[in-house]
């Protein structure tokens, strides 16, 4: 998911998300959440278009 984010800057919604990786909502949201929350990427959900978005610039991969 962080490559798509590079990519385009948003993810599309958690239901698309887990269609294309053969996974559940749920686990794309938790991932999402683990991303956002302790790895520190700035991303909030836009309702209008029903996709994840970046709100500032990703953080450094650590290696």
């Amino acid at each position: 998911m962080a490559e798509m984010l590079r990519e385009k800057g948003e993810l599309p919604s958690c239901e698309k998300i887990g269609q294309e990786f053969e996974v559940s909502y749920k686990t794309v949201a938790r991932d999402i959440d683990l991303m956002r929350d302790f790895m520190g990427y700035p991303l909030a959900y836009d309702k209008t278009t029903y996709k994840w978005k970046l709100t500032g610039p990703m953080p450094e991969p650590v290696l």
